[in-house]
Formats: C-alpha cells, structure tokens, sequence
C-alpha cells in the first residue's frame, strides 16, 4: 500500500453540521490503527475544526443522499472503503476491529464485513440490532428472488476496487435503505463473501 495513501476512506453524505465534530473525533477512537481519510458530502460548509485537517475531503452538494455519497466515493484514494451516517457516533476500536476481520478474510477483492449499529429514539435506549435483523429479507424489503442469508449493506466495508467494480450506488435512489440494499445485491449477485460483524460501529441517535 502505498503509504502517502490512506487505508480506509470513510464516506459520509452529511446535513447535521453541528454533529461533525463530534463524529469525527469518534472516528479518532474508532481508527486507530489505520490512517483514514473522511469524505464529506452535502449542502453546508465544513466546519473551522474540520477544514483545517489534512484528512478530511469536502464537496458541496444539494443532491439526494445517494448522489452525495457517490460523489464522495469518487474522490476515495484508500485501499478500503466505509461508509457512515452523520446522525451517529462510531463505538471505540470499531472501525480497526472489523477492518482487521476484513483482513483475516485473505485478499480475495469480492470479501465484505458488515456492520451491526445501535439505535435508539432521541439518542436514548440504545440497543444493538439482532442479527436477524440485517438480512434483506428481513428488514422490509422481502423478495422471494433473493435468498434469505443475503446481507443488507447498510454500512459495511470492503476492497475500493471492488465497490468500484460494482459502479457504487445508484442515485437513481434517494433513499439510502433503497440505495444500499440494491448495493448488497449487486455484490451477492456476482459472488461477494459477507460476513456479519460482531463489533457494531455505528451508535445511532437520529437527532
């Protein structure tokens, strides 16, 4: 890897300014073992915090949240990609945890981990998913040409080159659900190993 290169590019399409920097500084504790790069994508400036570190990218942009999201995934330079939501914190060590399980997967281009997350209403009762929870058939979106053990990719991480490979997201949806689900089945369709996580990353609060 080349090492004026970041290993994880981390894509975030964001609205809740007030919330950035405090995410990002969750990021620091989330990554400690990878440099990263954080990609923002949206409407409003970079915060004074944010636009004075090296690796942070921003475009601004008034498109759909896919749109956003795929914008920023073009200006990715890490081996890896992952993506977030502005209305969350990550958990401490959780983005080195389960980029070290993507790696204890071998180098196969087509491996993914998927991420687990918290939510809770108002920011309070946190509570972690169950597993059963993140499969495509099982969270709203039932179809019965899809088998039952594909993952959705609501967050997940996996090679750039593939996720390349895949064209990103169509921004033809404006929902992200929509748009990472359709993600997740383009890559299962053409023989992604997904793996779900144990370490949850993303600890909602919808605020």
């Amino acid at each position: 890897m080349n090492s004026n290169k970041p290993g994880l590019s981390i894509i975030l399409p964001a609205i809740r300014s007030e919330q950035w920097d405090g995410l990002y500084d969750s990021i620091l504790q989330a990554c400690k073992k990878y440099s990263f790069e954080l990609i923002l994508c949206g409407p409003l400036p970079l915060t004074e915090k944010l636009n004075k570190l090296a690796n942070v990218k921003y475009v601004r942009d008034f498109g759909s949240p896919m749109r956003a999201s795929n914008i920023a995934a073009s200006l990715a330079e890490g081996k890896y990609i992952t993506w977030i939501a502005d209305d969350a914190t990550l958990f401490k060590d959780s983005l080195d945890n389960n980029l070290d399980l993507l790696l204890s997967m071998g180098e196969e281009e087509k491996n993914v981990v998927m991420y687990k997350y918290a939510e809770g209403k108002n920011g309070t009762s946190k509570e972690v998913f169950p597993d059963s929870y993140f499969f495509l058939n099982n969270s709203g979106n039932y179809s019965p040409y899809l088998s039952n053990d594909w993952l959705l990719f609501n967050s997940a991480v996996m090679h750039t080159s593939f996720f390349n490979r895949l064209g990103g997201w169509d921004c033809s949806f404006e929902s992200c659900p929509m748009g990472h689900n359709d993600l997740a089945i383009r890559a299962q369709y053409l023989g992604a190993n997904v793996l779900l996580s144990p370490f949850p990353v993303l600890d909602c609060n919808h605020m």
